[in-house]
C-alpha cells in the first residue's frame, strides 16, 4: 500500500493545528495532521500516537478533502430522550406518592416496582434510567431511624444547664447510668469462614449490674459491677468514685427511682451533686455510648463462665481506654 501524505497546510491552517494539539478531546486529530505534513507516514504515526492505521488515513483523507472543519467536525448526535420534561415531572410526581394512594397494594417504591408500574401505563423506561433520573434530581433510598423525642416541658432549660456545667472550671462532671449484664454466650461480628448461631434461650447463670461514670473533661472512667439496681447500690458506687476526686462533683443522672429517691437525696449530699436529664433523653447522656463500645469491645463474641472473669475483662478493658486516652466520639447537641 501506497503512502499517504497530508496536503500542505497553509499558514492559517497551520497555526490552527498547534493550537487544536491542546485540546483533550480531538488533539490527536491535529497531531496526525502534523506529524503527515512532517514527513512520518501512517505506521510511522501509528507507534507515535497508538492509532489504528486505518483511523489515521481517514483524517488524513478527511482534511485533504475538507480542510481544517473536518476536525472540527463534533460527534454525529445520537438518540433523542425518550423522555419529555412533561414525563419527567410525571415520574417525579408518582415517586412522591405513596403506592397505596394509587391503588397498589404495597407501600414501598422500588426500582423495579416504578418500571413496571410505568410500563403498565404505557411508558418504557429502564430501571437503570429510572435511577439516573431520581439521582440526577435529589432522590435518595433513605431508610427511617427512630428517634426517643423528650416531651418534658423544662427540657431546654435542663439542656443548657448540663452545658454550663461541662464549662464550669473547678468541678469534675460524670455522666451515670447502669445497665444488667447477664453471664450468657453474646452474639457479635467477627472475620471467619462461618459462625454459629447463637441461641435465644440460653441458661443465665447469673445478672449483675454495671454501673459507670464518664468524665468529659478528663476523658475518664470508671466502672463497677453490684447486685441490684437499688438505691443502696447507686449510692455505694457513687461514694467510691467520690473518693477518686477532692473536687465538687456534678453527677448528671437520669430519672430511674434509684437516681431520684429520698436515700440518695440523704445520702449524697456536699461534694456530690445530683443534676437530672430530661424524661426520655437518652442521647443526652454521653456515657450511653461508652456502654455500645464496651458492648462490642468487650461482650461481643464472649462467653464468660464466671463472674470473676467478667469483672477482670471489664477492668481491663477501662485501665485500656483511660491509659490510652481514647476520646468519646461526642454526638451530642
Amino acid at each position: 500500500m501506497e503512502p499517504i501524505f497530508v496536503r500542505e497546510p497553509n499558514k492559517k491552517e497551520r497555526d490552527r493545528l498547534y493550537e487544536l494539539m491542546e485540546d483533550r478531546r480531538i488533539g490527536y486529530r491535529a497531531k496526525i495532521i502534523i506529524l503527515s505534513y512532517e514527513g512520518y507516514t501512517p505506521p510511522q504515526i501509528e507507534k507515535a500516537i497508538h492509532m489504528h492505521v486505518k483511523n489515521i488515513r481517514k483524517w488524513i483523507k478527511r482534511f485533504n478533502e475538507f480542510g481544517i472543519k473536518s476536525i472540527l467536525e463534533k460527534r454525529r448526535p445520537g438518540r433523542k430522550p425518550k423522555l419529555s420534561e412533561k414525563l419527567v415531572k410525571e415520574i417525579i410526581n408518582i415517586v412522591g406518592r405513596s403506592p397505596h394512594e394509587l391503588g397498589l397494594p404495597f407501600s414501598t417504591w422500588s426500582l423495579r416496582k416504578l418500571e413496571s408500574y410505568l410500563k403498565q401505563k404505557g411508558v418504557r423506561v429502564s430501571h437503570t434510567r429510572i435511577r439516573q433520573l431520581l439521582l440526577n434530581h435529589g432522590f435518595r433510598f433513605w431508610k427511617s431511624r427512630q428517634e426517643l423525642i423528650s416531651r418534658d416541658p423544662e427540657y431546654e432549660a435542663k439542656t443548657r444547664r448540663i452545658q454550663r456545667l461541662l464549662k464550669k472550671p473547678n468541678c469534675v462532671v460524670l455522666f451515670e447510668d447502669k445497665k444488667k449484664v447477664p453471664l450468657k454466650l453474646y452474639a457479635g461480628s467477627r472475620w471467619g469462614k462461618r459462625m454459629k448461631p447463637v441461641p435465644l434461650n440460653q441458661r443465665v447463670k447469673k445478672v449483675l449490674v454495671l454501673f459507670g461514670v464518664y468524665s468529659p473533661h478528663r476523658n475518664y472512667r470508671y466502672f463497677d459491677y453490684h447486685e441490684d439496681l437499688r438505691s443502696e447500690s447507686f449510692v455505694k458506687f457513687m461514694k467510691k468514685v467520690a473518693s477518686k476526686f477532692k473536687e465538687d462533683i456534678y453527677v448528671i443522672l437520669d430519672n430511674h427511682r434509684s437516681h431520684t429517691s429520698k436515700f440518695a437525696k440523704v445520702e449524697l449530699n456536699g461534694q456530690i451533686k445530683r443534676v437530672f436529664l430530661p424524661f426520655n433523653a437518652p442521647k443526652l447522656n454521653r456515657i450511653e455510648d461508652e456502654f455500645s463500645v464496651f458492648h462490642r469491645e468487650v461482650l461481643s463474641n464472649r462467653r464468660f463462665k464466671s463472674e470473676e472473669e467478667l469483672v477482670v475483662a471489664t477492668k481491663k478493658w477501662v485501665n485500656h481506654r483511660n491509659r490510652m486516652g481514647i476520646a468519646h466520639v461526642n454526638r451530642w447537641v
